[in-house]
C-alpha cells in the first residue's frame, strides 16, 4: 500500500482524501510546473527573443538591471570601429611619411652647409655617395645617411654636379629612399628629394610644387 506524507500526516491511497490534502498536493504540483517552466524559459529566452522586435525583447523583468547588448547594437559598433580604422590608418601612414621626409630635408640642409664650408676652402664642391669609400666610414667628410645612424635611416644622401655644370659651379644633393644601404621603405608620393646649391628644391615624382615634399 502506497503512503504519501505531507506536513507530518500520512495519507493512504484508497482512502478518501481530505480537502486539505487535495489542496496541498495541487499546490505542490503547481509549484513544480511553474519552476520547470521558468527553468526552460530561462534557457530558451535568448533564442526566442531574436524573433521579436528590439523594443519587445526582454528576458528579465524591467525592474531588474539589464546587461548585455542586442545583435543590432553589436553590428553598429563593429561598423563604427571599421570606419574609424579606415580613416585612421591612411592618416597614420601619411604622418609617418611626413616624418621621414622631414628627416631627409633636414639631412639635405645639413650636408649643403657642409658643402658650402668645403667650397670656401677648396673653391669646389665635392661629389660623394654611399660607395665603398664612404659606406663604412662614419667619420667621413660628408654624412650620406639621413638619420641619427645608418641603421635607423630611411634615406641615402648623395652629391653630384648639377645637370650641365661642373662641381666648381653647382652641386646637387639627392635623398633617395629605400636603397640597399638604408631601410628599404619607398616614398610613393615624392620619390627622391633634391636640393642644389642655388637652393632649388625638387622631387623625382613630379615637376610642380608640392607642399607634401618640400
Amino acid at each position: 500500500m502506497y503512503v504519501e506524507a505531507h506536513e507530518d500526516k500520512e495519507f493512504v491511497w484508497g482512502e478518501r482524501p481530505t480537502s486539505s490534502h487535495v489542496r496541498a498536493v495541487g499546490l505542490e504540483r503547481s509549484l513544480r510546473n511553474i519552476s520547470t517552466y521558468f527553468y526552460y524559459a530561462h534557457l530558451l529566452c535568448p533564442f526566442i527573443m531574436l524573433t521579436y522586435p528590439i523594443h519587445h525583447r526582454q528576458c528579465i523583468p524591467s525592474n531588474q538591471p539589464q546587461f548585455g547588448f542586442t545583435l543590432t547594437e553589436l553590428l553598429i559598433t563593429l561598423m563604427i570601429a571599421a570606419l574609424t580604422i579606415l580613416i585612421a590608418i591612411p592618416n597614420y601612414q601619411n604622418a609617418v611619411l611626413q616624418t621621414r621626409r622631414a628627416e631627409a630635408r633636414s639631412a639635405l640642409h645639413l650636408v649643403m652647409m657642409q658643402q658650402e664650408r668645403y667650397y670656401t676652402q677648396h673653391n669646389t664642391y665635392s661629389a660623394f655617395g654611399a660607395d665603398a669609400k664612404h659606406k663604412n666610414s662614419i667619420n667621413s667628410l660628408f654624412k650620406w645617411w639621413s638619420g641619427h645612424s645608418i641603421e635607423s635611416s630611411y634615406y641615402e644622401i648623395s652629391a653630384a654636379p648639377c645637370p650641365g655644370k661642373q662641381l666648381t659651379q653647382c652641386v646637387l644633393l639627392t635623398a633617395t629612399s629605400g636603397t640597399q644601404n638604408v631601410k628599404q621603405v619607398d616614398d610613393p608620393i615624392c620619390g627622391k628629394l633634391m636640393l642644389d646649391s642655388v637652393n632649388n628644391k625638387t622631387y623625382s615624382n613630379g615637376a610642380g610644387p608640392n607642399s607634401l615634399c618640400w
